[in-house]
């Protein structure tokens, strides 16, 4: 913004409220919803975590929120009519213990889908001796031994001693079947989303990090060139 303004002769503040116009251009549809969606979050403004959500097919930005909490998720996907919510039929997500509960939720008809990346991390680690004898150095009730100790070990069983029917991940309604099973079977993954998470750094990096939610979710929508709208208006914006 600061290039901007001195390259066009005028004030940042300016190109602050320039770029705030641009957010009128960027809006929802209530009544429609990609059939493959991805979750999960990056770190923004402050060195908060917000929610990102994504279309599995064509990897655009669905909607980002300023927090990643459950109500917040909550909130803004029940804006969407029932008929939209019913039409997703897959939801990638990393092992974040809340998304399975908002996903079944929200998508009465959709997979949960455990991405494979993460999946593959822990078999990486699971089968890595060191890694084994590092953790048996910590206390077993300290937070360091439990990090190192679950889910590892899911991965390192033989199937027919995977749980079919007691639930397993937290609180949600996922055997051990179902985690290490639907992450392979499924085509759809949040590789999208690691690479669009890496643009939003890059774009936090460049400008030196961002004080202000608004300006950054702005930002971040105008790199994705798309260009949407309203038929209420007579202008459209090309990003």
């Amino acid at each position: 913004m600061t290039s901007i303004a001195r390259e066009h002769n005028v004030s940042v503040n300016t190109v602050q409220r320039v770029l705030e116009s641009c957010s009128s251009n960027f809006y929802d549809d209530f009544d429609h919803l990609p059939r493959h969606l991805a979750f999960d979050e990056f770190r923004g403004t402050g060195k908060k975590l917000h929610f990102i959500c994504l279309d599995g097919n064509t990897h655009k930005v669905v909607q980002i929120l300023r927090t990643r909490f459950k109500p917040d998720i909550l909130r803004y996907f029940y804006k969407f009519t029932p008929k939209a919510r019913a039409m997703v039929k897959t939801v990638t997500m990393d092992l974040n213990c809340y998304y399975p509960l908002v996903a079944r939720e929200l998508f009465p008809n959709a997979q949960i889908v455990i991405d494979r990346f993460h999946m593959v991390q822990m078999l990486t680690r699971s089968f890595n001796i060191f890694r084994v004898q590092i953790m048996k150095q910590f206390n077993k009730s300290g937070r360091e031994y439990r990090l190192l100790k679950s889910p590892w070990k899911l991965y390192l069983m033989k199937y027919d001693k995977l749980n079919r029917t007691t639930p397993y991940y937290d609180k949600d309604y996922l055997t051990q079947e179902h985690v290490v099973l639907d992450g392979f079977s499924s085509t759809y993954s949040n590789g999208c989303l690691e690479g669009v998470n890496r643009k939003i750094k890059q774009i936090e990096r460049t400008a030196y990090g961002y004080r202000n939610f608004s300006h950054l979710l702005i930002r971040i929508r105008l790199e994705e060139n798309i260009v949407k709208e309203k038929e209420s208006s007579n202008f459209f914006f090309v990003a």
